[in-house]
């Protein structure tokens, strides 16, 4: 199913040990965080000492519909509209939850749809790829 396994096993009978990298050298340039260009300031070694882009883009943020707006989508009748949802910033792909409940499939637009169950409160949470989230709180009529 996976060539990983193999591989790994492959490492081990060749009884080659690992060997770690040699720490950095003398006399190696090494500013503050203040010190460097703008275009290397959002960048930041991690905990395992690998250098990691920290996002650059904006968290999600739901524009449409506003919290706590109330919206008449019919939904006493037969044929009830479905509620269109609008967010700016984060990164795509994007998780719509609906009281907590997912919506159909991961999306990398910007705008979803969602067919509300019934009248009253509901909450509405999008988690973009990077784990930033934002909800609104609506009042469906």
């Amino acid at each position: 199913v996976s060539a990983a396994p193999i591989l790994f096993e492959g490492f081990v009978r060749s009884g080659l040990a690992s060997v770690p990298l040699p720490g950095r050298p003398p006399g190696l340039f090494n500013p503050k965080h203040e010190e460097l260009p703008v275009t290397l300031a959002r960048f930041g070694a991690g905990s395992d000492g690998l250098v990691q882009a920290t996002p650059t883009e904006p968290a999600p943020t739901i524009v449409f519909p506003p919290d706590g707006a109330r919206v008449d989508l019919g939904t006493n009748s037969a044929d009830a509209s479905p509620l269109v949802l609008k967010l700016q910033g984060g990164r795509a792909p994007f998780r719509w939850l609906a009281n907590g409940k997912p919506l159909a499939g991961i999306d990398r637009r910007r705008i979803a749809t969602w067919q509300p169950d019934g009248t009253g409160y509901s909450t509405l949470t999008v988690i973009d790829a990077a784990g930033r989230a934002a909800s609104v709180k609506v009042f469906v009529e």
